[in-house]
């Protein structure tokens, strides 16, 4: 039997090696975070296509894709049955098609690896460019269409050796190290392997590198979550309850907390009709020095366009518009061609505008505070935008949508990325989980109860300075690292020629 040719029953065995170690990657992050499984599931990947062609090896990263993303947002079906109104046959189709798109990605990295490298070639250059093409296609699929960076390589850095580089290269940059790393010790010989982990024990110390300084003095952040059932949220009938209870919920804090945070659309209807409501607010407000930030919705000046908004109640009513919206949940992308899925699915405020970037923070309590919306925390240049000027952030969100699922976990752990990346602490409301504080250092301080209407007092410490990913950025971060892998390409195209 040839050993340049693997035989059929390798080969199926390689295709089951990546559909499994796919399925494992997803449980390297929250909730389960068992981070070893998720270098287990990239070294089943490069160990599967190691010896594939081009054709073969997009099989075997698609495979893994399947795997992957299919465990990973298998609550996209949840969202869209539970919550979206879809019929188990139309929730099923879209998440499989969502899937099947999503998995493309790692296959192309595969394609372009396996098509630009032989099994023989030099492991040293495949490893650089493995990790370039895997940071720069996950880049991709976090912009393209808007983008749907979930799972990022980067959450599973988090309290490992690579959690250092994180607020140097961003998650996408120290992936790109990381899954370096992990071919040399795969591919390598025992001193190529000896090199990979070597570069492990040089970027574990960067962890304890302090990134910027403290800001002033520690605020009292008082973060409030309602529990309000996704299925009662958006009825009029319903409202009034809403309101209540966030109200009932706040009351001991408007005389110890510097700032009290209310989840996305806390307020299920439009700022201008509840005017009733926000003058027994500012009543209550009047007996203590709290700053309120709330999310509502917005109507445009314009009269037809509308946005999911966090507003500051009393004081100078400072407003945030929402830029980066959630597609098929609060826009519909490529509406031409959309109107048969839109058929399936009744999501209520689902045709939103997207407002600006936010450049300028927030001043709350004489606080510079950068606002976010839900989705927009795993997006790190909607994060940036405001950035080094804000000294917190605070995210708003309501992940009822996603029900009793990985995501709220998934959701909050790319919380603790952004956290990491740019050394700023996050104050996170949501309505019914997860509700967290997390540390310039991407450490979780406090965190309630999910499905529970609860509330807390949390201290937080402000912090300036800026870490080199705030200088960077994602974005040129992808386009260097797209740019690079092209390079590479035609490089080894007529260096092998």
């Amino acid at each position: 039997m040839s050993s340049a040719k693997p035989s059929r029953w390798q080969a199926r065995a390689t295709l089951a090696v990546a559909l499994i170690s796919g399925a494992l990657f997803p449980l390297g992050f929250a909730p389960l975070a068992w981070r070893p499984l998720a270098f287990v599931a990239l070294a089943g990947l490069v160990w599967s296509a190691r010896q594939s062609g081009a054709a073969a090896g997009f099989l075997r990263g698609w495979l893994w894709g399947l795997g992957a993303f299919g465990v990973g947002v298998s609550w996209v079906y949840n969202s869209m049955h539970d919550f979206g109104g879809a019929t188990p046959l139309a929730a099923a189709s879209f998440t499989t098609l969502f899937v099947v798109y999503l998995a493309l990605f790692p296959g192309l990295v595969v394609v372009l690896w396996r098509g630009c490298f032989a099994a023989s070639a030099c492991v040293y250059q495949q490893a650089v460019f493995l990790g370039a093409a895997w940071a720069a296609l996950e880049w991709l699929r976090g912009w393209l269409m808007t983008g749907f960076p979930w799972l990022p390589t980067g959450s599973v850095l988090l309290d490992t050796p690579f959690e250092g580089l994180l607020p140097m290269l961003g998650g996408l940059g120290a992936g790109a190290v990381a899954v370096a790393v992990l071919v040399l010790v795969v591919l390598g010989t025992g001193r190529q392997r000896l090199l990979g982990l070597a570069l492990v024990l040089i970027v574990w110390p960067l962890q304890w590198v302090e990134w910027g300084e403290p800001a002033g003095d520690p605020v009292e952040v008082a973060l409030i979550q309602g529990n309000i059932p996704q299925e009662l949220k958006m009825q009029r009938r319903h409202l009034n309850v809403s309101l209540q209870a966030y109200r009932k919920l706040s009351q001991p804090y408007w005389r110890s907390a510097d700032i009290v945070v209310w989840p996305e659309t806390a307020v299920p209807t439009y700022d201008n009709q509840v005017g009733g409501f926000w003058r027994y607010i500012e009543r209550d407000m009047a007996h203590g020095q709290a700053a309120l930030l709330t999310g509502v919705f917005q109507r445009a000046e314009n009269g037809r366009d509308y946005y999911n908004a966090m507003l500051e109640v009393g004081g100078q009513g400072q407003v945030y518009r929402k830029h980066q919206l959630v597609p098929f949940g609060e826009y519909m992308p490529l509406r031409w061609a959309m109107e048969v899925f839109s058929a399936f699915v009744d999501i209520p405020m689902s045709d939103m505008a997207s407002g600006p970037l936010q450049r300028a923070p927030m001043v709350l309590s004489g606080v510079p505070v950068g606002v976010s919306i839900c989705y927009e925390m795993v997006y790190p240049d909607v994060m940036r935008a405001v950035l080094p000027n804000a000294q917190l952030l605070v995210n708003a969100s309501n992940d009822a949508w996603f029900g009793d699922s990985f995501a709220p976990h998934q959701h909050l752990e790319m919380a603790r990325l952004r956290a990491r990346e740019f050394a700023r602490p996050i104050a996170r409301a949501t309505n019914t989980g997860i509700t967290a504080a997390i540390d310039a250092k991407g450490r979780v301080n406090a965190v309630l109860t999910s499905f529970k209407a609860d509330s807390q007092l949390v201290d937080i410490q402000p912090w300036r300075g800026s870490t080199p990913f705030t200088f960077i950025g994602q974005w040129w971060l992808g386009v260097a690292l797209t740019l690079g892998l092209i390079i590479g390409m035609v490089w080894r195209k007529r260096h092998v020629e």
